[in-house]
Protein backbone atom coordinates (compact mmCIF):
# COMPACT_ATOMS: atom_id res chain seq x y z
CA UNK A 1 0.00 0.00 0.00
CA UNK A 2 1.28 3.25 -1.10
CA UNK A 3 2.38 5.83 1.46
CA UNK A 4 0.50 9.03 2.20
CA UNK A 5 1.87 11.66 0.27
CA UNK A 6 2.52 14.98 1.98
CA UNK A 7 0.63 18.47 0.68
CA UNK A 8 1.34 21.92 1.83
CA UNK A 9 -1.59 23.73 3.85
CA UNK A 10 0.35 26.26 5.53
CA UNK A 11 2.36 26.54 2.41
CA UNK A 12 -0.87 27.23 0.74
CA UNK A 13 -2.10 29.14 3.46
CA UNK A 14 0.79 31.77 3.92
CA UNK A 15 0.70 32.41 -0.15
CA UNK A 16 -3.14 33.62 0.56
CA UNK A 17 -1.72 35.61 2.97
CA UNK A 18 1.08 36.95 0.98
CA UNK A 19 -1.16 38.19 -1.61
CA UNK A 20 -2.55 40.44 0.39
CA UNK A 21 0.99 41.57 1.93
CA UNK A 22 1.52 42.11 -1.96
CA UNK A 23 -1.54 44.26 -2.45
CA UNK A 24 -0.23 46.13 0.57
CA UNK A 25 3.57 47.21 -0.67
CA UNK A 26 5.32 44.46 -3.11
CA UNK A 27 8.44 45.04 -1.46
CA UNK A 28 6.54 45.11 2.16
CA UNK A 29 9.20 44.79 5.24
CA UNK A 30 8.09 44.35 8.62
CA UNK A 31 11.66 44.26 9.96
CA UNK A 32 12.71 40.92 11.70
CA UNK A 33 13.19 39.65 8.96
CA UNK A 34 9.56 39.55 7.94
CA UNK A 35 9.09 40.83 4.27
CA UNK A 36 7.46 39.76 1.17
CA UNK A 37 10.75 38.11 0.18
CA UNK A 38 11.40 36.41 3.16
CA UNK A 39 8.08 34.65 3.20
CA UNK A 40 7.87 34.03 -0.68
CA UNK A 41 11.55 32.48 -0.66
CA UNK A 42 10.26 30.07 2.46
CA UNK A 43 7.11 29.17 0.92
CA UNK A 44 9.19 28.28 -2.22
CA UNK A 45 11.87 26.37 0.20
CA UNK A 46 8.89 24.33 1.76
CA UNK A 47 7.43 23.08 -1.40
CA UNK A 48 10.81 22.33 -2.73
CA UNK A 49 11.57 20.35 0.37
CA UNK A 50 7.51 18.82 0.35
CA UNK A 51 8.13 17.69 -3.11
CA UNK A 52 11.61 16.04 -2.58
CA UNK A 53 9.79 14.07 0.68
CA UNK A 54 6.57 12.92 -1.65
CA UNK A 55 9.56 11.55 -4.69
CA UNK A 56 11.68 9.77 -2.00
CA UNK A 57 8.03 8.28 -0.63
CA UNK A 58 7.59 7.18 -4.57
CA UNK A 59 11.31 5.75 -4.51
CA UNK A 60 10.80 3.56 -1.11
CA UNK A 61 7.58 2.23 -2.21
CA UNK A 62 8.46 1.07 -5.85
CA UNK A 63 11.87 -0.22 -4.41
CA UNK A 64 9.47 -1.81 -1.31
CA UNK A 65 7.56 -3.39 -4.64
CA UNK A 66 10.79 -4.75 -5.80
CA UNK A 67 11.54 -6.23 -2.91
CA UNK A 68 8.68 -7.92 -2.60
CA UNK A 69 8.92 -9.41 -6.13
CA UNK A 70 11.74 -10.19 -5.03
CA UNK A 71 11.12 -12.14 -1.87
CA UNK A 72 8.50 -14.56 -3.74
CA UNK A 73 10.97 -15.37 -6.22
CA UNK A 74 13.89 -16.33 -3.52
CA UNK A 75 10.56 -18.55 -2.20
CA UNK A 76 9.31 -19.90 -5.78
CA UNK A 77 13.05 -20.93 -6.02
CA UNK A 78 14.06 -22.57 -2.73
CA UNK A 79 10.64 -24.64 -3.13
CA UNK A 80 11.80 -25.62 -6.61
CA UNK A 81 15.14 -26.44 -4.98
CA UNK A 82 13.54 -28.73 -1.73
CA UNK A 83 11.77 -30.62 -4.69
CA UNK A 84 14.44 -30.82 -7.04
CA UNK A 85 16.85 -32.59 -3.83
CA UNK A 86 13.12 -34.68 -2.81
CA UNK A 87 12.92 -35.73 -5.86
CA UNK A 88 16.98 -36.65 -6.92
CA UNK A 89 18.00 -37.86 -3.67
CA UNK A 90 14.25 -38.86 -1.60
CA UNK A 91 12.98 -36.75 1.32
CA UNK A 92 14.33 -39.40 3.78
CA UNK A 93 17.83 -38.66 2.95
CA UNK A 94 20.72 -36.59 4.19
CA UNK A 95 21.08 -34.24 1.36
CA UNK A 96 17.24 -33.11 1.73
CA UNK A 97 17.97 -32.56 5.78
CA UNK A 98 21.53 -30.85 4.29
CA UNK A 99 19.60 -28.65 2.41
CA UNK A 100 17.24 -27.56 5.14
CA UNK A 101 14.11 -30.02 4.96
CA UNK A 102 13.19 -32.28 7.55
CA UNK A 103 12.81 -35.97 6.71
CA UNK A 104 9.59 -37.97 6.97
CA UNK A 105 10.66 -40.00 9.31
CA UNK A 106 11.02 -37.89 11.75
CA UNK A 107 7.70 -35.55 10.93
CA UNK A 108 5.50 -36.09 13.93
CA UNK A 109 1.52 -35.74 12.37
CA UNK A 110 -0.74 -33.26 13.71
CA UNK A 111 -2.97 -36.29 15.15
CA UNK A 112 0.11 -38.44 16.32
CA UNK A 113 1.26 -35.31 17.88
CA UNK A 114 -1.94 -35.14 20.07
CA UNK A 115 -2.36 -39.08 21.02
CA UNK A 116 1.51 -39.12 22.35
CA UNK A 117 0.49 -36.37 24.44
CA UNK A 118 -3.06 -37.77 26.03
CA UNK A 119 -1.18 -41.35 26.42
CA UNK A 120 0.90 -40.63 29.66
CA UNK A 121 -2.34 -38.34 31.17
CA UNK A 122 -4.34 -41.98 30.46
CA UNK A 123 -1.41 -43.76 31.96
CA UNK A 124 -1.53 -41.35 34.99
CA UNK A 125 -5.32 -41.62 34.86
CA UNK A 126 -5.11 -45.85 35.13
CA UNK A 127 -2.17 -45.24 37.97
CA UNK A 128 -4.56 -43.16 40.54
Amino acid sequence: MPRQKKTAHVAEKTEHRLAGLKAIDPNLDLGEGCSVTAIQSTVDQLREKVNAYNDALAVIDSTQIDIEKLEKQLKQLGQKAMLGVAFKYGKDSDQYRLAGGTPTSEVIRKGMATRLKSKPQEELNQQN
